[in-house]
């Protein structure tokens, strides 16, 4: 398919070129890059080039922003109502502390 076909834009030079260097045989293909740059009868910058944003490394950045802002959204909440969550102080000893307690309690009993 020839590239004018998909590209209405492209130069009939540039296709040319493309087709040129794109031949089937290798023999009529251009033997150096030099040779097919001195051959390009007109610049190439006549072709729109569109520079796509990466949208991974976007989505990424909003979904971390908006973590950061619902945390601090939380914190500002809580502090506001007088909500406090439970803490290691708040909540008394472990399980595990209570029953090395009663373990302790029972073998001092025998």
């Amino acid at each position: 398919m020839p590239p004018r076909e998909l590209r209405p834009e492209l130069p009939e030079s540039l296709e040319a070129l493309i087709l040129w260097m794109l031949a089937k045989d290798p023999a009529d293909r251009p033997t150096a890059a030099g040779v097919a740059a001195g051959a390009r009868p007109e610049p190439v910058t006549t072709i729109r080039t569109v520079r796509r944003t990466p949208a991974v490394p976007v989505i990424a950045a909003a979904c971390a922003t908006l973590a950061v802002v619902a945390s601090i959204a939380v914190g500002i909440l809580m502090a506001t109502s007088g909500l406090n969550l439970p803490t290691s102080s708040n909540l008394g000893p472990s399980r595990a502390t209570r029953a090395i307690r009663v373990v302790a309690a029972t073998e001092s009993r025998t």
